[in-house]
């Protein structure tokens, strides 16, 4: 999945990423999946206090998607984002 997400600030400061997420089925495991998500801040998306923002975080994790009224998963993160 190629996906956006922008995070934003009560002082203004914004930025957006760019995210790449990777499902892969769990043998004998229906609906469920490794998730892989790699996030990167786009360099044109960011503005006011988080304006020199730079980075890339990345997670990982279990995601169960059978019943569409209660999706779960667990997903860790790892990164830094640098001023």
């Amino acid at each position: 999945m190629d996906m956006e997400h922008y995070f934003g600030r009560d002082d203004d400061g914004a930025y957006k990423t760019r995210i790449l997420g990777i499902l892969t089925a769990v043998p004998g495991k229906p609906r469920r999946f490794m998730i892989k998500i790699i996030c990167d801040i786009r360099p044109d998306g960011t503005r006011g206090t988080r304006k020199t923002d730079s980075g890339q975080f990345n997670s990982n994790g279990l995601v169960e998607l059978r019943d569409n009224d209660n999706l779960v998963g667990l997903i860790r993160n790892q990164g830094e984002i640098c001023r």
